[in-house]
């Protein structure tokens, strides 16, 4: 998504929502390309922007400062009036159309998940003043639309960070069900998804199945 749409160049800017993850965040601080990261708000915040900066974040901010009139100046200030070139959009929904409204000129939103379960919101002042344009992309369409050759660029490429250390991923709980009757397992899998969808987390869940010997 950082090369597909727009030919950034280093020190070009980078807006996302639902920066959690922090793979854009990483690969890229690799190009040496500056983000702006939107996170939902919560009380450990704090610590959130902290690990997101340490990891290559240029700046986090809450995804609610969205909704605030005063957020288009205060990215200015941040950017020193550069155009931001490229968006991506994991949240869809109202905050999108705020986000689109942080572009500079001919930018390019990406959207590639709806968090929000909202439609997206777009302005139609976005595209008839300031030529956005906008795109839809999936992972797995990309895998089929591209030869071998490229997944497997792509592949080396990440694996490279990886070993060098600058892809890592992002703070996780695994939770392990081993023999577990269908019921209990339905129970114990109902209740973490009711708390992840309370955001009480604060990090990425994996569930892990598995036999015991």
């Amino acid at each position: 998504m950082l090369r597909e749409f727009v030919d950034l160049k280093p020190g070009d800017w980078v807006v996302q929502n639902g920066a959690n993850s922090a793979a854009v965040i990483q690969i890229a601080a690799h190009r040496r390309l500056r983000t702006i990261n939107f996170v939902r708000d919560r009380s450990s915040f704090s610590t959130l922007e902290k690990q997101l900066l340490d990891l290559g974040a240029t700046h986090v901010l809450p995804l609610e400062s969205l909704s605030d009139k005063s957020i288009r100046a205060k990215v200015k200030e941040i950017t020193g009036d550069a155009d931001i070139r490229l968006a991506l959009n994991c949240v869809s929904g109202p905050t999108t159309s705020a986000l689109v409204g942080l572009l500079g000129p001919e930018a390019h939103l990406v959207s590639y998940g709806a968090m929000s379960k909202q439609p997206l919101a777009l302005p139609t002042s976005a595209f008839i003043f300031k030529g956005i344009t906008a795109h839809g992309f999936m992972q797995n369409k990309w895998y089929r639309e591209n030869g071998r050759e490229k997944r497997e660029a792509l592949m080396r490429e990440l694996t490279t960070l990886m070993a060098a250390g600058k892809l890592k991923e992002p703070p996780h709980e695994i939770h392990t069900f081993i023999d577990s009757g269908l019921d209990t397992l339905t129970q114990k899998i109902r209740l973490i998804m009711e708390v992840m969808a309370k955001g009480k987390f604060g990090k990425k869940v994996l569930l892990r199945f598995g036999h015991s010997a």
